[in-house]
């Protein structure tokens, strides 16, 4: 029985209430295909008392798939040029009381392809460092373009804001002009 599957009680007279209750639990919590699931089931409702099941306990074959485990990596940026920012990000999408440090092993690491001589332009940080049974691990989207290098500022004349005036002052000279 997996969850989500519909259990029909067959055989109730048309106006009796009887509903049936099911509770079952996998002998562990790992990931895994074919594991045993331990299960009760009970009659209730006002007219319960005129039925009974055929078993009330037994163990059925159910799988656990890994849940997703995704690194997002915090922002970043620097200038094109210069030494990079220190590299950081979270992991996210824990289920069941998980934590990083119960649920994984190793230690987790954010890396990018830019050094710091790489160009001005948006750069991906990529988490990794880390394994887990029960989890497959993703990068979220943002991931891509988390990092940016912006360009250096310049100093060449012809793109500063600064303005230079030059003024000159005119010299008034009078000379004798003769005519011949």
């Amino acid at each position: 029985m997996a969850a989500g599957s519909a259990i029909m009680l067959g055989g109730v007279v048309a106006g009796d209430t009887v509903t049936l209750t099911l509770a079952g639990q996998f002998a562990d919590r790992n990931v895994g295909v074919g594991k045993t699931v331990a299960y009760t089931a009970a009659l209730g409702g006002a007219d319960a008392a005129n039925y009974s099941l055929a078993g009330n306990a037994g163990n059925v074959l159910a799988s656990i798939t890994p849940a997703t485990l995704t690194y997002v990596a915090t922002p970043a940026s620097a200038t094109a040029g210069q030494a990079l920012p220190t590299l950081t990000g979270t992991l996210a999408g824990f289920v069941g009381g998980d934590t990083l440090a119960a649920a994984t092993t190793g230690t987790p690491t954010w890396t990018t392809a830019a050094t710091g001589s790489s160009p001005a332009g948006s750069y991906a940080i990529t988490g990794g460092g880390l394994a887990a049974v029960n989890y497959v691990f993703t990068q979220a989207a943002g991931n891509a373009t988390a990092l940016t290098l912006a360009s250096p500022a310049t100093s060449d004349p012809a793109t500063t804001a600064t303005t230079v005036v030059t003024t000159t002052a005119l010299v008034s000279v009078q000379l004798p002009v003769t005519m011949s």
